[in-house]
């Protein structure tokens, strides 16, 4: 019953997340970006402590954050952004193709989540790829906007 609550609330929120993808501009507090990625790393932390034992479930928590992150990376590679100087935000454009590959990622974790339902990797995996996924397409915001910063103050 929890996994079905879960899915109608994934699927609403993802719904809300892609209608804002395609229809709004998003304004990012660069102070602000990486907020949703430690409260991710912090969750994790919390259903690692008991949940790791052995040297493999530690390599399948670490392939599942690589995994997310190079899916983040490809996110936040697809997205333009660019920075509203009257505001000090980023300014990112979603697209189709971007919301197709966070999509994707979501996907991969619902079916890992799903797959390793009632063992103990149930709990990690799905958290570690997300935050992986959060953290690589941050990584990408940070850096356009490390870059645009180094641009402006050049001129």
């Amino acid at each position: 019953m929890q996994l079905v609550i879960e899915i109608i609330l994934g699927v609403v929120i993802v719904g809300y997340m892609a209608y804002n993808q395609l229809a709004k501009v998003q304004y990012v507090n660069p102070a602000k970006l990486w907020r949703v990625p430690l409260l991710l790393a912090i969750w994790n932390v919390y259903n690692l402590k008991d949940s790791i034992n052995d040297p493999a479930t530690v390599a399948v928590v670490l392939a599942a954050l690589g995994m997310g992150t190079v899916i983040g990376v490809v996110r936040g590679l697809i997205n333009r952004v660019s920075f509203d100087h009257k505001s000090d935000q980023l300014v990112v454009f979603g697209s189709l193709a971007g919301m197709l590959v966070w999509l994707g990622g979501l996907a991969i974790s619902l079916g890992l989540r799903v797959f390793l339902n009632g063992t103990p990797l149930g709990l990690v995996v799905s958290p570690a790829l997300l935050l992986g996924i959060f953290s690589g397409w941050r990584l990408v915001w940070q850096l356009k906007y490390n870059q645009l910063m180094t641009v402006r103050q050049s001129f």
